[in-house]
């Protein structure tokens, strides 16, 4: 057989791969930014040593996308000036908050309890105030009972980033449907003699936790995913170098 039967092969093979690989994973693609040194808290004083931390001071929110064992992934990232110096603080939570096509907010947050211990999960929120009003506004602050799912993964990774990695059928997407818009924000709670524990956001994204950005899943960030510029390439080799082959043995046979 033509070595150069081989060659087309091998050369499609190896584009075919490439294409697959990067359908595997891709971003990540930034929905939100933040301006550095921005953060505001209102109870400081109630706070105390917990406020204005470097990783209280968000920078911005990005996601990727990735498959596993056939499953869609996606990571957030909730991006701060710094890691925390001396471990996490207790008390304290930061989420990304975002709609889904059928109009349910959830959120992916890391929370820790008072000792410090963190815990990433999804999870879908509800307005704040009771549920017979539905008053006040509706962001990952405000966590849906029962509604939790834990991650697939999660850090507070060394360059400040809060890291989250989560199914994306755990929080109502599908391939194709577009999520947002988001908000993200950074929150310390504590407790006040005489008074029920609190929580008041540290840095918000957008500020007074607007919201904006959107993400089409499947889209690697924008491209067409398969149907891109590399995905059409690659899923025209193997065609084109077929037919190579068959017009040369076409006129070896002559």
């Amino acid at each position: 057989m033509s070595s150069n039967f081989f060659r087309l092969a091998a050369a499609a093979a190896l584009a075919l791969g490439a294409t697959n690989a990067a359908a595997q994973a891709c971003g990540p693609v930034e929905l939100l930014a933040d301006p550095a040194g921005d953060w505001s808290n209102p109870q400081s004083d109630l706070i105390g040593a917990g406020a204005g931390l470097p990783e209280q001071d968000l920078l911005g929110l990005t996601i990727a996308e990735s498959q596993a064992d056939g499953e869609a992934l996606l990571t957030f990232r909730i991006l701060t000036a710094g890691a925390p110096a001396a471990g996490v603080l207790p008390n304290a939570f930061w989420f990304a908050s975002f709609e889904t096509p059928e109009g349910v907010i959830y959120g992916v947050r890391l929370q820790t309890d008072s000792s410090g211990v963190a815990s990433f999960f999804s999870c879908i929120v509800d307005p704040a105030g009771t549920a017979a009003t539905g008053q006040g506004p509706t962001d990952g602050r405000f966590v849906r009972e029962g509604s939790e799912k834990p991650a697939q993964a999660g850090e507070f990774a060394a360059d400040g980033a809060v890291t989250i990695t989560v199914k994306a059928a755990d929080i109502g997407i599908a391939a194709g449907q577009t999520l947002g818009p988001f908000n993200a924000a950074s929150v310390q709670g504590g407790t006040v003699p005489g008074v029920v524990g609190f929580a008041t956001t540290v840095d918000e994204a957008p500020d007074g936790l607007g919201r904006d950005g959107f993400y089409d899943l499947g889209s690697c960030g924008g491209k067409s995913g398969l149907l891109g510029a590399g995905g059409l390439t690659a899923s025209l080799l193997l065609p084109l170098a077929l037919v190579g082959l068959r017009r040369r043995m076409s006129k070896a046979a002559r």
